[in-house]
């Protein structure tokens, strides 16, 4: 999401991690969720009503958390791209082992179970296609560099295009 917005021009990038950080939160709390996410849509909006693309970087795994996104980008008149970033199992395990230590504010989970977590919770997003016609989703496997295109909204295919260059 980082390097997606340093090679996009006029988007603004909001991420939860960032929020927690920026709240001064030493650990993850699920409690925490509901404030750090108002906190992401608040800046969002203010982005989206400058005419200025969001990239919201965040872990979505349960739609009801995606439909908010999909809810401010429809009040706002936007296309949603939904990008799901997969890898397999033991990839996404060991990239988590070498993140780097909290050295006293919120960092990303080293601990693997919190993977297992979020694999029990997770729902597919392919689901909330179909009351959300604005919303386009493609998946990209980071191992391979594959993309498969699960629904694309031909107002947006040029940004679409545009970022599968970015990431091949």
């Amino acid at each position: 999401a980082i390097y997606l917005e340093q090679k996009l021009e006029d988007f603004d990038r909001y991420a939860t991690d960032d929020i927690r950080t920026q709240l001064g939160f030493k650990r993850y709390s699920k409690y925490q969720n509901e404030k750090v996410f108002s906190l992401m849509y608040q800046n969002a909006s203010a982005s989206l009503a400058q005419d200025k693309g969001v990239i919201l970087d965040a872990t979505y795994a349960v739609s009801a958390r995606r439909q908010r996104a999909y809810n401010l980008a429809s009040d706002f008149g936007a296309d949603v791209l939904l990008i799901e970033f997969c890898c397999s199992e033991g990839q996404a395990k060991r990239r988590m082992k070498v993140r780097k230590k909290n050295e006293g504010l919120y960092t990303p989970p080293k601990n693997t179970r919190v993977y297992n977590k979020v694999r029990e919770q997770w729902q597919d997003p392919i689901d909330d296609l179909v009351n959300n016609p604005h919303v386009t989703l493609i998946r990209y496997d980071t191992e391979t560099s594959f993309f498969q295109d699960i629904r694309i909204n031909e107002r947006i295919k040029g940004l679409v295009d545009k970022i599968k260059g970015l990431l091949i």
